[in-house]
C-alpha cells in the first residue's frame, strides 16, 4: 500500500489563504491549464513566509490561485511526489497537480475522480438509470454524480432531463453538463435555442460557470433572446467568462438598448465584479480591458478592477494601484490589493491604519503587518494589547507571538485572563510560541475549564510546544470528564511525536463524543504514516458521518486508493454516507452490508445505520435479528425513530426487555430509505 509523507494545512477560512499568500518572492507570467476540459486562467506565485505555528506548506511552495464554480476561490498546489501531499481544508474547492493527489472535499461527490475505469463505467450506467428513479433524492444525486463520470454516456441523458418541472433536478443536470467538458457544453449551446425559456436560462447559467471561448458566439446571439430573464443570465455569463466584446461594449457605453437587461443602469456592483473577474480569468487576453478599467468614470468599474487584479496576482498593475491608493474613495481596497501583491511601499500606509478608530480596520492592519514581518510596528502593536476592542487585542497578541517579542510576555500573561475568549486564545498561542514555561499553570487551567473552546484549543496547542511537561499536561486533558477539554487535547496531539501521539490517539479515536473522535482522526493523519492506516480504515465505519468522512480523507492522504472492486467503492460511499449513491448500488451494496452486521469493531453498527437508510424491505428480518443480538441504546433509538413500522415496533419491544428509555427524535437522525 503506497503512502506519502503529508504536510497538512488547516486554514481558518478562504480569506486566510489570500492573507498567507500576501508576500510574493517573484513575479511570474499568467498561464492556462485544463481540468475537466474547462480552461481557466491563473497566476503563479511563491510564498515568501508562512505562519509557523500551523502545520502549513513550506516557504517556496508554488501555488496557483484560480476562480471556478460560482466564483468561489479555488487553489492548486504543485508539489513533487518526493515532498508529499498537500491537504486542502474541506471548505475550499481545490485540487493538486500531482498524480493520485487528495482533493479538498468540494461537494458530495469529491471522491469520483478516484474511480477505476470499471467502477466508472458501472456507476455511469447506474446513475443514468437513477435519473428516472422515484426514490427520495436519487435523481438529483444521479445528475450531480454524472458530471464526474463518462461524458459520452452521461451527456445526452442529462440533456434529456433539462425540461423536467423540478427546478433543482434540471439545474443540477445543466451544471453537470458543463462539468463534462466539450460534449456537455456543446449540448448546452444547443439548449440556448430551446423552445422553453427556462431551459435556455439554465443553459446560459451553466455555460457561465463552465464554458470557454467556444461559447462566446452562441451566448452573444442569445443576448437578443425574447425573455428578459434569459437575457440577464446570458449577459452575466458573458461577464463571468470575460468576453472582451461584451464587457467592452458595456463599459464604453454604460447602457445601451442591445445590452439593456434590466431597468436602470446596467453597471451595478455585481455585474462589474463579474466582468473584472472574467477578464482576469482570461489571462493576457483580458489585461488590456482591465487596464482601461482603472480609467473608467464609473466607480463600480474601478473598484472591481482594483480588487480583482490583487486577487489574481497581477503585479504589473502595481503602479496603477499605488496611484489609486492616494484616492480617498479607493485607498482602502488599493492598499489591500497592494498588500496581497507584496508591494513593500504599502507598509507605511498600513502602519498609519494602526491609529484608526475602526477596530476591524485596525485588526486587519495588525494582521497585515504581522504577515509582512514589519518589526518596526511592534511597539505600537504592543500598546494595542490594551485597546478596548477585543478583535484588536486578539490580533495584537497573535502578532506579538509571531514576532517572538519577549518583551510582551508580561502583558500576554495578563491577557490570559482577558474577558474575551478570542483574546485568551490568542495570548495562549503567543505564549506557546514564545516558550513561556511560567504560563503553564494558567494554560492548564484554561484547558480544564475555559468556557471558550477556542481558548482551550489554543492552550492545548501552546502546551504541546513546551516539551515533556507541556505534552504531559495535554495527555492529562484526554482523561478529563469534560468533552471540550478532550476535544482540545485531541486536536493538539497532531503536534506530538509519532510514538507518544499514536499511543494517545489510539484511545482517543474511541471517545464517546463524535467531535473528539474527529479531532483524533485528523491528528492521527498528520503525525503518522503506515501506522495510522489500520486505525483510519476502521474509523471510516464510525457511526458519525463527520468522523467517517474525515477518516477517509486522512486515509487517502496516507496513500490508500480504492481498488477496482465494488467493495472498495462501497467503502468510500459508506464512509461519506452518500445514501442516494448507495441506493443506486443496492444490488452490490446489500450483501456487503448484511455481511458486515456480523463484523467486529465499528463496522456492524455503521452497516445497520446504512441498511436502514438504504430502505430495502428484504433486509428487515436481518436488521431485527441484529437488533436483538447486538443492539445497544443508540441502535435501539435509530430503529425506534426510523419511520419504519416494523423496525419501530421491534425497537420498542427490545427497549422494554432491556430497560432502555427510547426518546422520540424529531427530525430523526436515521430515516428508513433516506
Amino acid at each position: 500500500m503506497k503512502s506519502f509523507v503529508s504536510r497538512g494545512v488547516r486554514w481558518a477560512s478562504v480569506a486566510w489563504l489570500l492573507v498567507a499568500s500576501s508576500v510574493c518572492s517573484r513575479e511570474a507570467p499568467s498561464f492556462h491549464f485544463r481540468r475537466g476540459q474547462t480552461m481557466v486562467a491563473a497566476r503563479r506565485f511563491q510564498l515568501r513566509e508562512t505562519q509557523t505555528n500551523l502545520p502549513a506548506i513550506e516557504p517556496g511552495t508554488e501555488l496557483v490561485l484560480v476562480m471556478r464554480e460560482s466564483d468561489k476561490l479555488a487553489v492548486s498546489a504543485e508539489i513533487s511526489p518526493e515532498d508529499g501531499l498537500f491537504r486542502f481544508p474541506r471548505w475550499v474547492n481545490g485540487w493538486i497537480n500531482q498524480k493520485d493527489a487528495v482533493p479538498g472535499r468540494g461537494g458530495k461527490h469529491w471522491w469520483a475522480h478516484l474511480l477505476s475505469d470499471e467502477q466508472r463505467n458501472r456507476l455511469t450506467q447506474l446513475a443514468v438509470e437513477g435519473l428516472q428513479s422515484r426514490k427520495y433524492g436519487v435523481p438529483t444525486a444521479a445528475a450531480s454524480l454524472l458530471g464526474h463520470l463518462n461524458a459520452q454516456q452521461a451527456a445526452r441523458p442529462l440533456w434529456d432531463i433539462l425540461e423536467v418541472k423540478e427546478h433543482s433536478l434540471a439545474w443540477q443536470a445543466a451544471q453537470s453538463l458543463g462539468k463534462l467538458g466539450p460534449e456537455g457544453q456543446a449540448l448546452l449551446r444547443e439548449a440556448l435555442q430551446h423552445e422553453k425559456p427556462e431551459v435556455r436560462r439554465l443553459a446560459a447559467e451553466a455555460l457561465g460557470f463552465y464554458g470557454d471561448e467556444e461559447s462566446f458566439p452562441a451566448l452573444r446571439a442569445a443576448l437578443q433572446d425574447t425573455d428578459a430573464r434569459v437575457r440577464e443570465a446570458v449577459a452575466q455569463s458573458l461577464f463571468r467568462l470575460g468576453d472582451e466584446t461584451t464587457v467592452a461594449a458595456v463599459w464604453q457605453k454604460g447602457e445601451s438598448v442591445s445590452f439593456r437587461i434590466r431597468e436602470g443602469n446596467l453597471l451595478d456592483a455585481t455585474l462589474c465584479e463579474l466582468a473584472a473577474g472574467g477578464l482576469a480569468k482570461r489571462g493576457d487576453a483580458g489585461i488590456a480591458l482591465l487596464r482601461e478599467g482603472f480609467k473608467h468614470s464609473h466607480p463600480f468599474v474601478v473598484r472591481s478592477v482594483i480588487i480583482t487584479v490583487g486577487k489574481f496576482g497581477y503585479r504589473e498593475f502595481i503602479p496603477e494601484l499605488r496611484k489609486a491608493m492616494e484616492s480617498p474613495d479607493q485607498s482602502g481596497i488599493a492598499v489591500a490589493s497592494l498588500y496581497v501583491l507584496g508591494d513593500e511601499q504599502v507598509i507605511p500606509k498600513i502602519r498609519v491604519e494602526l491609529g484608526f478608530s475602526d477596530p476591524n480596520r485596525v485588526a486587519v492592519a495588525i494582521e497585515r503587518l504581522n504577515r509582512a514581518g514589519d518589526r518596526e510596528s511592534v511597539p505600537k502593536i504592543r500598546r494595542l494589547l490594551e485597546n478596548r476592542w477585543p478583535q484588536v487585542r486578539s490580533a495584537a497578541a497573535r502578532a506579538l507571538g509571531s514576532f517572538e517579542d519577549g518583551d510582551s510576555i508580561p502583558r500576554l500573561r495578563a491577557a490570559l485572563h482577558d474577558e474575551a475568549g478570542s483574546v485568551r486564545a490568542a495570548a495562549a498561542w503567543a505564549l506557546g510560541r514564545l516558550g513561556d514555561l511560567e504560563a503553564l499553570p494558567d494554560l492548564k487551567q484554561i484547558l480544564a475549564s475555559d468556557p471558550f473552546d477556542g481558548a482551550r484549543q489554543s492552550a492545548a496547542e501552546a502546551m504541546s510546544m513546551f516539551g515533556e511537561a507541556g505534552k504531559n499536561a495535554v495527555a492529562e486533558g484526554l482523561r478529563s470528564d469534560n468533552s471540550s477539554t478532550r476535544w482540545a487535547a485531541a486536536s493538539a496531539l497532531r503536534y506530538f511525536d509519532l510514538d507518544k501521539g499514536l499511543a494517545l490517539l489510539s484511545s482517543a479515536v474511541a471517545d464517546p463524543v463524535p467531535r473528539v473522535r474527529q479531532a483524533a482522526v485528523e491528528s492521527l493523519g498528520r503525525i503518522s504514516k503506515e501506522e495510522a492506516i489500520p486505525l483510519l480504515a476502521e474509523a471510516c465505519y464510525d457511526v458519525s458521518e463527520g468522523v467517517s468522512a474525515a477518516a477517509l480523507h486522512e486515509l487517502l492522504a496516507q496513500g490508500w486508493r480504492p481498488s477496482s472492486s465494488m467493495e472498495d467503492l462501497l467503502h468510500v460511499v459508506v464512509a461519506t454516507e452518500d445514501v442516494p449513491v448507495l441506493q443506486m448500488l443496492t444490488a452490490d451494496s446489500k450483501p456487503v452490508l448484511l455481511a458486515l452486521l456480523s463484523a467486529e469493531g465499528l463496522r456492524h453498527k455503521k452497516a445497520a445505520k446504512m441498511l436502514i437508510r438504504l430502505g430495502d424491505k428484504e433486509t428487515i428480518p436481518d436488521l431485527i435479528a441484529y437488533l436483538n443480538r447486538q443492539g445497544d441504546e443508540i441502535v435501539t433509538e435509530w430503529f425506534a425513530n426510523s419511520q419504519n413500522a416494523e423496525l419501530s415496533a421491534a425497537a420498542r419491544k427490545h427497549a422494554k426487555a432491556r430497560g432502555y428509555i427510547v426518546r422520540t427524535i424529531s427530525p430523526p437522525k436515521v430515516v428508513w430509505g433516506r
